[in-house]
């Protein structure tokens, strides 16, 4: 693994230009805290109002077991070294795997498409959420390799980690789905 780490960061480093540089520093921004944050509230803000016990729930779960699996347990436990920083277009602080950049904007970006998938009956819109949610993901991703601050296998393990979770979180929303359709068909007892 260390030396397919190795292989693919140096690919990464002889594709920089000054176009690139500014476009990946650009969209690895769609995996920061500061985006995802404020849209992982205003999601679940709207699925509560929208009546969606199951959806704010499932939606909580994946999105902040993304964040605490990454940020207080593995990068911790793991304690990785980041690429050499001569090689960082931008310097993150802490240990590089699993990359929560990677693994935050799975999480929370499918977790978007997955919410709104569940809340439309259009396939059109299902589809187009969820390539896009696809399409940020992976750049985000790419992003922390092109910028030099992540192995590739921090990156794959950061996809593989959100996108458990939000799994996980359906799982939590079908629960919460079949808990209330059970207490809706109980008779009433006297």
């Amino acid at each position: 693994m260390a030396s397919l780490d190795g292989d693919a960061h140096r690919w990464f480093l002889e594709q920089r230009t000054a176009a690139l540089d500014h476009f990946f520093r650009t969209v690895t921004d769609f995996g920061a805290a500061a985006v995802l944050l404020p849209l992982a509230i205003v999601l679940v803000v709207v699925l509560a109002w929208r009546r969606r016990p199951d959806l704010a729930l499932g939606a909580t779960t994946a999105m902040i077991g993304s964040w605490l699996t990454v940020n207080l347990l593995l990068k911790p436990l793991v304690g990785r070294a980041r690429p050499p920083f001569a090689d960082q277009l931008v310097h993150p602080g802490g240990a590089s795997f699993p990359s929560g950049h990677a693994a935050n904007a799975a999480a929370v970006w499918f977790t978007v498409a997955w919410a709104v998938a569940s809340l439309t009956t259009s396939r059109a819109v299902k589809v187009t959420v969820w390539a896009g949610a696809i399409v940020i993901a992976a750049l985000v991703g790419v992003s922390r390799l092109y910028l030099g601050v992540h192995w590739p296998s921090d990156v794959v393990a950061g996809w593989a980690i959100g996108g458990l979770w939000v799994a996980a979180g359906a799982w939590v929303a079908a629960q919460v789905r079949r808990r209330r359709a059970g207490e809706r068909s109980e008779p009433v007892s006297r």
